[in-house]
């Protein structure tokens, strides 16, 4: 396979793609590749693909196996060595191969990526990315169930219905504090005005 350098090293030391392989990931590295990142918050960044802030100890927990399959072709890939002099590659070690280099290749991508304020268009397609995703939460059909009592002398009754998401804010929401729908993240309240804020969480 082919290689490119994008920081200047060796191929097999590139520490943006781990020994970029061209047909792979062209020449921005796996993390580019797979967030596509738009913009840094402090030492954070934000991923469009994901539509939210990746922390460093999301991206370097480990690596998938697509990426490990792609290491193994790396020239300084570790390798176990036989008596007759042919090797192999130690698959175990691939994993801690990745450890090594994986927290320079992030530095080194978040250092290449504008400040939130500087994004410019890219932020303007992060914001709407976003939304988007807020907008299908929010229309989720979800069922629940609610208890009703008939009489003294009988038992409660259990009655489901299935609404979308902002259906149900507005059947929680309330004047006065935060209410939360169940345990779906999401919490809604009634202004004097009647109409309905809602609130969500990742």
């Amino acid at each position: 396979p082919s290689y490119i350098s994008t920081c200047g090293h060796r191929p097999e030391f590139c520490p943006l793609a781990l020994c970029v392989r061209a047909d792979f990931v062209e020449t921005t590295g796996y993390f580019r590749e797979h967030y596509r990142p738009a913009f840094r918050r402090a030492t954070v960044l934000y991923s469009a693909a994901l539509g939210r802030e990746v922390k460093m100890g999301e991206a370097t927990a480990g690596a998938p196996k697509a990426l490990l399959d792609q290491l193994a072709q790396a020239e300084d890939a570790p390798r176990v060595f036989h008596k007759d002099g042919s090797s192999c590659i130690k698959t175990n070690a691939l994993p801690q191969f990745f450890n090594t280099w994986s927290r320079s290749a992030r530095v080194d991508l978040l250092n290449s990526l504008p400040e939130e304020e500087e994004a410019g268009a890219e932020l303007e397609d992060a914001r709407d990315e976003f939304l988007g995703m807020v907008s299908r939460a929010l229309l989720t059909q979800v069922t629940l169930g609610e208890c009703s009592y008939p009489g003294t002398h009988r038992p409660a009754e259990v009655r489901t219905e299935r609404r979308s998401l902002i259906n149900w804010c507005r059947r929680f929401a309330k004047i006065g504090p935060w209410q939360s729908v169940r345990s779906y993240r999401c919490w809604c309240r009634e202004q004097m005005a009647g109409a309905v804020e809602k609130a969500t969480a990742r």
